[in-house]
């Protein structure tokens, strides 16, 4: 690229026209340029255009978003020229809405490319060789120029109407990036992945659904003792719970009322069949083939989680079996679990609603536990060697596992899907270049909830600061290797409260709670994924994200 040439962004949102102003150097003066552009409403037309555009000089956004028209549309650039864009405690629960009706939002798509100095001839597209490219937030994508060509290619960008972007090109790596700025339309700062967890569906938690553990296996706390008691009893009515709990109605009203835009699915590792063999666990993989379905028929991305591990790698009820010791890392066990990983990259890594992998839930270091039928078992069918292990350097080994899993998924994913690395409560664990050998790109996914723990329960007003969150998020990590530093996602929250804490039985707070938090998490996290999207028991709406949204608690505008 030459010095003197200026490059101007063209797509979707301005009715495929030449952006009127150019591309601004960055503040940096390193020699890259940037733009920022609005998600159009669905109200935009070719003569409403100069709505949808702004210069990358503002400061203040939203501002400016009117400020700009755009160039008549080059000659031969046109419908045939646009690509096709994708459509995108308690009480008893209420019979009805409870508050103001949420908006209902559908996520939209834009397109974009580049133009060299105004010269259609010469543009900037994706080097991938794909065609089209999802540019997601803060994940750089390398860009490709070759005179008269990149007809068609374009970059997407995903988000809701109002939602602003800055894109940023450097003309001498060839890099472009985007970043979420804000949401103009609702006057908050917006996180860019806006998620609920789908829990209690695939790996069943007993305080999640306490009546139907009871039904079967009164003093079954998880779901391994759940199969093992329950015998063909348990297998029938599992496969029941789990054909009703969620289905496409669920998916319809987070894309459409929720306001989501991504869910986060707790998978064990008896997902596949060939992995279920052998155990009491049932295989899950037609349910996750099912939530990839209903995801990309309603314009929604999914989190795959590892959130129980051959061997567990925490020991905890969620993780499918509790008071079993910690051996997800030993012997076969460890073969296991990548084996896991790579089969689902291979299967779900290249649907278009995959948005990334976790690889290993709430991990937890290994204790020595007191044997137990539940520990024999677990001994001789999944981890030999999994009581009373203090291994060395665990957080080194865990390092390591994340790496070599990287390296096995990594050429069945798309290049800018994160890996996603839980930070075991703790965002600077591994703030020593631990990850260096993970490729990237990867996020840190820290767990926040304010009713946990035996302190003071202090007041609402203290929970709604939500101090920990905030300087959990504070950190800043240096970048790994030739990818950008870790993203930070807020991957579980809720409004849980202890009921003695101060306020509590004041009206209000809940708004205000869950505000807070995912501000924090817009602010300084890519986005957040609220625990869960429902429960399957009465009186427990703090943790109900769809109850939270019906009795006015959260606003999906939030």
């Amino acid at each position: 690229m030459e010095l003197c040439d200026s490059y101007h962004l063209v797509g979707s949102f301005c009715d495929w026209s030449l952006s009127p102003e150019p591309m601004a150097l960055t503040p940096a003066a390193d020699g890259t340029v940037h733009q920022i552009f609005i998600v159009r409403d669905g109200s935009c037309s070719s003569n409403s255009s100069s709505s949808c555009l702004v210069a990358a000089e503002a400061e203040d956004c939203s501002a400016e978003a009117s400020k700009h028209g755009t160039e008549t549309a080059k000659e031969g650039v046109g419908p045939a020229e646009s690509p096709t864009r994708v459509a995108a405690g308690p009480a008893e629960r209420p019979a009805r809405s409870l508050g103001r009706s949420p908006k209902k939002r559908k996520l939209r798509r834009e397109e974009f490319q580049i133009v060299i100095s105004k010269s259609w001839v010469r543009r900037v597209y994706p080097g991938d060789g794909h065609g089209r490219v999802m540019l997601r937030p803060d994940i750089p994508s390398v860009a490709a120029s070759e005179v008269g060509k990149g007809h068609d290619c374009n970059w997407i960008i995903e988000g809701f109407p109002g939602d602003i972007f800055r894109i940023t090109f450097d003309p001498s790596s060839m890099i472009v990036s985007s970043a979420f700025v804000e949401n103009r339309l609702n006057g908050t700062q917006s996180a860019r992945w806006r998620g609920v967890n789908l829990g209690c569906w695939l790996v069943l938690e007993k305080w999640m659904a306490p009546e139907f553990f009871a039904g079967l296996a009164p003093t079954a706390e998880d779901e391994l003792a759940l199969m093992m008691q329950g015998g063909s009893k348990a297998r029938t009515a599992v496969k029941q719970f789990r054909d009703s709990f969620i289905r496409l109605e669920d998916f319809e009203w987070l894309a459409s009322t929720g306001g989501i835009n991504a869910v986060r699915l707790p998978v064990g590792f008896w997902c596949l069949e060939e992995h279920a063999r052998g155990t009491p666990f049932l295989p899950t993989c037609e349910y996750v083939d099912l939530a990839f379905d209903w995801a990309e028929a309603n314009g929604l991305q999914i989190l795959l989680e590892l959130h129980g591990a051959v061997g567990s790698q925490n020991a905890e009820h969620h993780s499918g079996c509790s008071g079993c010791g910690i051996a997800w890392l030993e012997g076969s066990n460890r073969r296991q679990n990548l084996q896991v990983l790579e089969a689902w990259a291979i299967r779900w890594g290249h649907r278009k609603a995959f948005l990334g992998l976790g690889l290993g839930n709430e991990v937890a270091k290994p204790k020595p536990i007191s044997s137990s039928w539940k520990s024999d078992f677990v001994g001789t069918l999944l981890c030999k060697r999994c009581r009373g292990i203090q291994p060395r350097g665990y957080w080194a080994e865990v390092a390591d596992f994340y790496a070599q899993a990287g390296r096995l998924v990594r050429p069945h994913l798309r290049p800018d899907t994160p890996l996603v690395i839980d930070t075991c409560w703790d965002t600077s664990r591994f703030l020593q270049g631990r990850l260096a050998k993970v490729p990237g790109p990867l996020w840190l996914d820290y767990h926040h909830y304010e009713c946990m723990g035996s302190g003071d329960p202090g007041t609402i007003e203290e929970h709604i600061k939500a101090v920990n969150l905030c300087n959990q998020l504070l950190l800043e990590f240096p970048a790994n290797g030739q990818q950008p530093p870790p993203s930070f996602v807020l991957g579980e929250f809720s409004l849980a409260l202890k009921p003695q804490s101060q306020g509590y039985d004041a009206d209000g707070w809940q708004s205000r709670f869950f505000r807070n938090q995912t501000q924090l998490a817009a602010q300084r996290a890519v986005g957040w994924f609220f625990w869960s999207y429902k429960m399957a028991r009465a009186g427990w709406s703090h943790w109900s994200y769809r109850e939270s949204v019906e009795l006015g608690w959260i606003s999906p505008a939030s």
